[in-house]
C-alpha cells in the first residue's frame, strides 16, 4: 500500500473514530462510564485535550488502513466493517484490560463494556477507509486504462 492511500485512509478514518466516538462515549454513554469509575479522582479532563484525541485517533486509524488496505484483493464496505470490529474490539480489550489491571480508574464492568462499545467506531471507520480505498482503486484503474 502507498503512502497516499494509508495518508488518506488514516484522515477518514480518525476523522469517523472521533465523530463516531464522541456521539458513543461522549453522549450516549457517558452517563455509564461516570457510574462505574473507579475509586479515582480527578481523573477526567475537562475539556478534554482534542489534539490528544486527534493523535490517538489518527494512529487507530492507521491500524485500521493498514488492515482493511493490506488484504491482496480491495475490501468491499461490509469486509471494511468487520476488519475494523475486529480490530478495534482486541486492540481496545488488550487496552482496557491492562489499565484495568494497573490503574483503577473504572470497574470491571466499564473495562468490558469499553471494549466492546469499541466495535461500532472501529468497524464504521473500518467501513469509510475500505469504501475511500475502494473509490481510490478504481480512480487509479480508470487513469492507467486511459493512458
Amino acid at each position: 500500500m502507498d503512502a497516499k492511500r494509508v495518508v488518506i485512509g488514516s484522515l477518514v478514518g480518525g476523522i469517523t473514530l472521533h465523530a463516531v466516538g464522541y456521539l458513543i462515549f461522549g453522549v450516549m454513554f457517558a452517563a455509564f462510564f461516570a457510574a462505574n469509575a473507579g475509586s479515582a479522582t480527578g481523573v477526567p479532563r475537562d475539556p478534554p485535550l482534542q489534539w490528544a484525541l486527534a493523535v490517538g485517533n489518527l494512529s487507530h486509524a492507521a491500524l485500521l488502513t493498514l488492515a482493511v488496505g493490506s488484504r491482496v484483493r480491495s475490501s468491499t464496505i461490509a469486509e471494511g466493517f468487520k476488519i475494523g470490529a475486529i480490530v478495534g474490539f482486541l486492540v481496545w480489550l488488550g487496552v482496557d484490560f491492562i489499565l484495568y489491571g494497573v490503574q483503577n480508574v473504572s470497574n470491571l464492568t466499564a473495562t468490558v463494556v469499553d471494549a466492546l462499545l469499541g466495535i461500532v467506531p472501529a468497524g464504521i471507520a473500518g467501513a469509510v477507509v475500505a469504501a475511500v480505498l475502494g473509490k481510490m482503486t478504481v480512480s487509479a484503474r480508470a487513469e492507467s486504462q486511459l493512458t
